[in-house]
């Protein structure tokens, strides 16, 4: 009788795994199911997952405040919901309170915490009902939960939570469809006027391709920069910044000058994450030395090179290959 345990990133996968362990330890007829531990070697990952969420009468999100707006644990928190009432999905909450929830995730109502003793024996209740299980019955619940919480809440207190986001979670793999991530040159200008000129011919970018592409969604950072002083600062711009791009389906980065700039971490994290990218530079050795030939040996990526950026508008729509990607 498997239950399902969803997690994405690191914390959330240390906390599933002691769930994983702990809880067969009271229901004894529960395998609870961690898709990194449990999912064998050479099997087809999606179709297996899928399988499990659609045989699972039960399943915990392991939810901590580095992973609530990850859209892996949405998508499976979604698809969970979709075969068994809601009542069937808890969120399991690690280092957080239930006020802390919002998104999607806060539809559910059973919320439970390790340090609330009673939560935990409910759930446990839950799920033993949720699978017909007549045993144990609710006062060895109560007393193997009694004499078992201290154990839970150690294991648990020996997570690491340092407070840094995790962007190696699951969730490149689910992205909003034909949504586009455009990256350019920012803080690398040598005056503010190149600022200024930069955001021209972003401008002229997102023109075209809203006349010549129907695309879902563009998230395009550059484009609320107008001076120095709009800047994120360094924490929180690696974060929103690569996570939009990780949720995005494909990759435009536009780099008019050769700088020593955040686009190439934007560059390599798109093509590491699989991403359909285009690059449009003046000349090809402008870029790093690994990127100058890479759309020669890398799947999914294009270099386009471009002379003058001021027909950067007229290029896009008259080069129809150049979002060949995208949906037109």
């Amino acid at each position: 009788m498997k239950l399902f345990i969803s997690w994405s990133g690191e914390t959330s996968h240390s906390v599933a795994l002691v769930l994983r362990n702990w809880i067969p330890k009271i229901l004894h007829d529960i395998e609870p199911f961690v898709s990194s531990e449990d999912i064998s070697h050479g099997n087809i990952w999606n179709q297996e997952l899928i399988k499990v969420i659609r045989e699972s009468k039960y399943a915990i999100v392991c939810v901590t405040k580095y992973n609530l707006k990850s859209s892996w644990l949405n998508f499976e928190a979604g698809a969970l919901s979709n075969y068994k009432s809601n009542g069937a999905v808890c969120p399991f909450l690690f280092n957080m309170e239930n006020t802390d929830l919002r998104g999607p995730l806060a539809q559910f109502q059973t919320l439970v915490s390790a340090g609330d003793p009673e939560k935990i024996t409910g759930l446990l209740k839950s799920i033993r009902d949720n699978y017909g299980l007549k045993n144990p019955n609710n006062n060895t619940i109560n007393d193997l939960v009694q004499r078992l919480h201290d154990d839970l809440k150690l294991d648990l207190a020996r997570i690491k939570d340092d407070g840094k986001e995790d962007l190696s979670v699951r969730s490149e793999k689910i992205f909003e469809p034909n949504s586009l991530f455009i990256s350019t040159p920012m803080s690398s200008f040598p005056t503010n006027e190149g600022l200024i000129e930069n955001n021209r011919i972003i401008e002229l970018v997102l023109q075209s391709l809203g006349t010549n592409f129907n695309l879902s969604t563009v998230h395009c950072p550059a484009k609320s920069i107008i001076s120095e002083d709009g800047f994120n600062d360094k924490e929180t711009a690696i974060v929103e910044d690569l996570r939009k791009l990780q949720q995005s389906e494909y990759f435009l980065c536009i780099y008019p000058i050769r700088s020593i700039s955040s686009v190439l971490v934007e560059i390599g994290y798109a093509i590491s994450k699989g991403k359909k990218s285009i690059i449009i530079v003046k000349d090809r050795s402008d870029l790093p030395y690994l990127l100058q030939e890479a759309d020669k040996s890398v799947n999914n990526l294009k270099i386009y090179e471009l002379k003058d950026f001021n027909t950067i508008g007229k290029f896009i729509s008259k080069t129809k290959g150049l979002l060949s990607f995208v949906r037109i």
